[in-house]
């Protein structure tokens, strides 16, 4: 993927950190061009976890002033070196190619607030994204069953994480953590599909609970 940088982009970041000394990580809204459009639109809220668990991202789409917010994107996010001191990006995720669900990027940006610094979002510290095309399991418009599997088992690899993810079984994110809701939502593609994208994520969740209950480092899927 390719993210060309407004012309104030690296201005705009310099002034916030300069400007708050408590401010530990500042975002902005990617503007995301797919098949030739834009994806335009208008939101407030941005980068929240509801009280049912349910992330809001809305990166793409934020409007209005700057605000703090719970997390960030990785296509448009920046940190003050001594916020992060030694948190890194975990690696033990799987995937054949794309290491799927961008909760990585954004457990990221969570740690760093919980660690008491502020987090941000100004929609005016913009880039232009363009997203290249997946050739793997995790295809942008034709996910597979092996690629949800992948997707439930990395969502848990931050133990932090584990309230937010017990309650999003039954209205987590769409795109990933299926639940209830959203084999309901698979029905009218028939009821075996349904069942078998369920399925694809609970073995996922399940494998990624054994593994940290027993204490051992995530697994590869295996699938390559």
């Amino acid at each position: 993927m390719t993210m060309p940088c407004r012309a104030d982009w690296i201005e705009c970041i310099a002034t916030a950190f300069e400007s708050d000394e408590r401010l530990g990580a500042i975002g902005g809204r990617d503007w995301v061009f797919e098949k030739g459009r834009v994806l335009n639109g208008s939101r407030d809220e941005v980068g929240v976890i509801r009280r049912n668990g349910r992330v809001i991202g809305n990166h793409h789409l934020g409007v209005g002033p700057a605000r703090a917010v719970r997390m960030l994107k990785g296509a448009n996010m920046s940190y003050r070196r001594t916020a992060i001191g030694a948190l890194r990006f975990d690696t033990r995720v799987r995937g054949t190619g794309a290491q799927v669900h961008n909760d990585i990027d954004m457990a990221f940006s969570m740690s760093v607030r919980r660690a008491g610094w502020r987090v941000m979002y100004d929609p005016r510290i913009a880039v232009d994204h363009f997203p290249a095309e997946c050739f793997d399991d995790d295809r942008r418009d034709a996910q597979t069953l092996g690629a949800l599997t992948d997707a439930a088992y990395n969502l848990p690899s931050d133990s932090r994480r584990a309230a937010r993810i017990a309650r999003s079984r039954g209205s987590g994110t769409r795109r990933v953590y299926l639940g209830i809701a959203h084999a309901f939502a698979a029905l009218p593609k028939g009821l075996s599909r349904a069942w078998q994208r369920w399925r694809a994520v609970r073995k996922g969740a399940s494998q990624a609970r054994r593994d940290a209950a027993e204490g051992k480092p995530m697994r590869s899927s295996g699938r390559r």
